[in-house]
């Protein structure tokens, strides 16, 4: 069937088993952030996806999934910031705890500036680093703050994902040897690009 098939309907057939990679990743990789992932919504927007086959489905099961990535890059980032140097069992527990109360603090009030009627200047409540400057906690913060100086505060957003999709397949027919063949997709805010490199291997009868 893929030797015949386009690019379009490669892309089709992928997309079950790339969305389905995606949560088995999701939730492996976010079980430290696991009270803050909602995987029965994410489990069952990508089912619905793959079970319909619709482009609606999939999107909303993309927005799913990229909430969840933002979530884990989030946690990822705080956590290599901070972790600078060795720490007993402990202070792991105690900074993972104040790295999800950070992203907790974060998200309720993303949520609340983008619900209509509400400031989207809503004040952060805070998290409180217990023991101040003194405590590993409050030490990290400092180091990092030291370490890091981003001119304007802030880290521009991401503006383009690639993705590079490998696979081996007959082509151009049944008969033909498996031939490696590579699909490349970049994509921005408002476009994206795909770039094939198929190889043949015709059969002469």
């Amino acid at each position: 069937m893929l030797e015949n098939a386009n690019v379009r309907q490669m892309i089709e057939l992928l997309l079950p088993s790339i969305f389905t990679s995606a949560v088995f990743q999701i939730i492996e990789k976010g079980k430290v952030v696991r009270n803050l992932l909602n995987e029965n919504l994410l489990i069952a927007s990508v089912c619905r996806a793959n079970q319909s086959g619709l482009q609606e489905d999939y999107m909303e099961a993309l927005k799913h999934i990229r909430a969840a990535e933002v979530l884990l890059a989030r946690y990822s980032s705080l956590s290599d910031k901070l972790c600078a140097g060795e720490s007993n069992n402990s202070e792991e527990y105690n900074l993972s705890k104040f790295i999800i109360s950070l992203i907790e603090d974060a998200t309720s009030k993303s949520y609340a500036g983008s619900l209509e009627g509400i400031d989207h200047n809503v004040i952060s409540r805070g998290v409180p680093i217990f023991g101040a400057s003194d405590s590993p906690i409050g030490n990290a913060v400092r180091s990092m703050l030291e370490r890091y100086n981003v001119p304007g505060g802030r880290m521009p957003p991401p503006t383009r994902r690639q993705y590079i999709l490998r696979w081996s397949v007959p082509r151009s027919s049944v008969n033909s040897r498996v031939v490696p063949q590579r699909l490349f997709a970049s994509i921005e805010q408002d476009e994206f690009r795909l770039c094939g490199s198929f190889l043949e291997d015709t059969v002469y009868t």
